[in-house]
């Protein structure tokens, strides 16, 4: 299936992207929710934009999801006794 936007953009952000993150460090999934990592969100913020969203929506959307994972990460790790 043909990705229209990737392939408007260019395969060119996508490699500019990988390399730029390529060498950071990230944290676990939930220290990433919590506190926002913010190349976590750069990335998630290209795939949405990708998908077609718009940035205001796709930013409210982030905080909410990742305020919601961080909870049920929370709650799992609670759960099996890791914490």
């Amino acid at each position: 299936m043909p990705y229209p936007k990737l392939e408007a953009i260019g395969a060119k952000e996508l490699d500019a992207l990988e390399k730029e993150l390529s060498s950071v460090e990230f944290p676990s999934l939930l220290e990433q929710f919590q506190t926002k990592f913010a190349p976590r969100r750069k990335l998630d913020l290209f795939f949405l934009d990708l998908a077609g969203v718009e940035r205001a929506e796709a930013e409210k959307f982030l905080d909410l999801l990742y305020d919601t994972l961080a909870k049920e990460l929370l709650r799992l790790k609670g759960v099996m006794g890791g914490g």
